[in-house]
C-alpha cells in the first residue's frame, strides 16, 4: 500500500489549526486555478470542531480570505434521517456553517424521498456538481474517517461490490453496527478516488491501529475500502494522540 503523508499533533487545538490550514490551502489552490472549489464532507465528532473554524473564523485569517459562494460542498455519506436530526451529517455541516455558507452551494441528499428515489437524485445531483464544478469531473478535497471495523463514509467491510460498479456516484448501504440503518454513501469509483486530495483525520490510539493493521494488509478492499485510496498516493492522515 502506497506512502501516506502523516501529520501527528499533540492536542485537540493543534489537530484543529493543521486540519483547518490543510483544507484551506487545498480550497483557495483551487479557486485561483480555476474559479471554484469543490470539497467533500463526512460527520462525525472528529472533524465537527474543525468545520466550525473553517467557517466561523476565517475572517480572523491572515492574507488572503475564501470566497465561500465560490466553494461547494457536498455530503461524503448521510444517515436516512431528518435533517434536523442530531445524527444527521447534514445538521453537523449546517451547525458549523451557520450564516457564513451560502446554503445553496450545500449539495446533500434529500432524505424526505423514499431510498431508491433519494439515492437516484442524489447520484444526479453529484454528477452535475462535479461535472460543472470539478476538476474535470473529480472534487478537489474530500475529508474521511476510519471506524475500528474499518469502514469510510458509509461503505462497510465486507464491502457491496456495488462501490466498484462503473459510473455510479450514490449508492445505498445498510449498517446493524453503528447508529442509522440506512445511509447513503458516495462511492470509490467516480467519487472518492478521483478526488485530487484525500484527507483522513483520525483521533486516538484505537483508531491509529487500526489504520496501521489497514496499512500492513495485504491490499483487500473488501475488508479494507480504503486500500483502493491508498494506491492512488494522494492521501494525507492528520492524527491527533
Amino acid at each position: 500500500v502506497s506512502h501516506v503523508h502523516i501529520m501527528e499533533c499533540a492536542s485537540q487545538q493543534d489537530f484543529i489549526d493543521k486540519a483547518v490550514s490543510f483544507i484551506r490551502t487545498r480550497l483557495l489552490k483551487s479557486i485561483h486555478e480555476r474559479g471554484s472549489a469543490v470539497v467533500g464532507f463526512s460527520g462525525g465528532s472528529t472533524p465537527g470542531p474543525v468545520y466550525t473554524k473553517l467557517f466561523q473564523e476565517e475572517e480572523k485569517q491572515e492574507g488572503e480570505h475564501i470566497d465561500w459562494n465560490k466553494v461547494y460542498v457536498f455530503l461524503v455519506d448521510e444517515r436516512y434521517l431528518e435533517p434536523t436530526h442530531k445524527d444527521a451529517n447534514t445538521k453537523l455541516t449546517t451547525d458549523a456553517m451557520g450564516d457564513k455558507f451560502p446554503k445553496s452551494n450545500l449539495v446533500r441528499p434529500d432524505t424526505s424521498l423514499p431510498i431508491p428515489e433519494c439515492i437516484v437524485d442524489y447520484d444526479a445531483k453529484m454528477k452535475s456538481l462535479l461535472d460543472t464544478h470539478g476538476a474535470h469531473g473529480a472534487a478537489d478535497l474530500v475529508i474521511m474517517g476510519l471506524g475500528e471495523d474499518g469502514h469510510t463514509a458509509s461503505i462497510f467491510p465486507p464491502a457491496p461490490t456495488e462501490w466498484l460498479t462503473p459510473g455510479k456516484y450514490v449508492i445505498h448501504t445498510t449498517t446493524e453496527k453503528f447508529a442509522c440503518f440506512d445511509r447513503i454513501t458516495t462511492t470509490l469509483d467516480k467519487v472518492l478516488v478521483h478526488a485530487t486530495s484525500q484527507l483522513f483525520l483520525l483521533k486516538g490510539a484505537e483508531k491509529l491501529k487500526v489504520w496501521k493493521e489497514m496499512e500492513a494488509a495485504s491490499f483487500d478492499p473488501s475488508r479494507w475500502p480504503v486500500h483502493v485510496l491508498l494506491k492512488e498516493g494522494r492521501t494525507q492522515l492528520i492524527y491527533q494522540k
